[in-house]
């Protein structure tokens, strides 16, 4: 099967104030454990711009079943599903050692055209050998599912301005900075993300260097949601959308 595995032995570094896994350490990883199965799988960054073109992530959604303990020793597994048009679904699996489950997760990656910024066709992309033996299930065989129903009253907002180090090699905001900047508003809104139980993103436009960005908490009962809208000449543009349980 194709997979790629590896361990990690949790630090105090890993945790937050709650003795909750950091949500952008454990995406870190998954991040990082996709590049280097992408680049055993031949379709690495040098590759990829081979070709024009790079990987995105699209949408995300991670679900916790516990935190886990400073010195635990954990197994980290990811596996690609067949692509379809759209991208390519990947996996992840957080485990202990001994099978009990911790986390799972469940990525939509794109592969964007770097002249048109455009996403590219999937099923048929010439790096992405389609004849693998591909573990065929998923996590969630539907999906991540769809965006829960909408919340219109947007109670707190603060502005963010985007730093030259938020962007990455492909030249916008790396992945990860989404995380930060939903932490970074969660505490000044006084509503710091601790103890959460899972959470999605959506990557809905790219930012770049010195954007704008405008971050509303938007609250429910038993969920919140930081919404990222940016301005771009003559629309404004919703950048991202993270929902925490």
């Amino acid at each position: 099967m194709i997979e790629r595995r590896e361990n990690w032995v949790i630090s105090a570094q890993d945790l937050g104030p709650a003795g909750e896994l950091r949500a952008e350490v454990l995406q870190k990883r998954l991040m990082d454990l996709s590049i280097d199965h992408s680049l055993a799988l031949g379709c690495g960054w040098e590759a990829m711009r081979g070709e024009g073109c790079f990987w995105a992530l699209a949408r995300l959604k991670v679900v916790v079943f516990r935190h886990p303990i400073i010195g635990e020793n954990l197994s980290l597994l990811t596996w690609p599903s067949p692509a379809i048009p759209s991208g390519i679904w990947r996996s992840y699996h957080l485990e202990t050692v001994a099978g009990e489950r911790i986390a799972q997760a469940m990525g939509l990656w794109a592969i964007i055209d770097i002249p048109t910024g455009k996403p590219r066709r999937c099923d048929h992309f010439p790096l992405w050998n389609s004849s693998l033996p591909y573990r065929q299930e998923p996590i969630w065989s539907e999906g991540i599912g769809p965006w829960p129903g909408s919340i219109t009253v947007e109670a707190k907002s603060c502005i963010r301005t985007v730093e030259a180090s938020d962007i990455d090699a492909n030249g916008h905001v790396n992945n990860l900075r989404y995380i930060a900047y939903t932490q970074d508003a969660l505490k000044v809104f006084g509503d710091p993300w601790e103890g959460y139980r899972s959470y999605r993103i959506h990557y809905l436009s790219p930012l770049f260097a010195g954007d704008t960005l405008t971050l509303s908490l938007i609250p429910s009962d038993t969920k919140k949601e930081v919404r990222g809208v940016t301005e771009r000449s003559p629309a404004k543009l919703t950048a991202f959308r993270c929902l925490i349980e």
